[in-house]
């Protein structure tokens, strides 16, 4: 199993994707909500550390079928 910690500001999110996921659509926030989103980020690439992990298997696909160490999914047709 492979394992990597990462910095928060190596996730690249843009102030704008998250005034979007806060309701703003393409709006801009008012000035305090743009201040405060700054200084939540800042602060959460202070504090956080996001960790990943992934491991190589081998698998099967049958029709849309994928076999992956004794787990079945079904990706769809486009995937698998």
């Amino acid at each position: 199993m492979f394992a990597k910690r990462l910095l928060f500001r190596d996730l690249h999110i843009r102030p704008e994707t998250v005034y979007r996921e806060m309701g703003y659509a393409n709006r801009m926030p008012d000035p305090t909500t743009v201040a405060e989103v700054r200084r939540v980020m800042h602060l959460a690439d202070e504090v956080m550390s996001p960790r990943y992990c992934y491991r190589v298997e081998y698998g099967r696909l049958e029709g849309n079928q994928l076999q992956i160490a004794g787990s079945v999914f079904l990706p769809g047709r486009i995937i698998a």
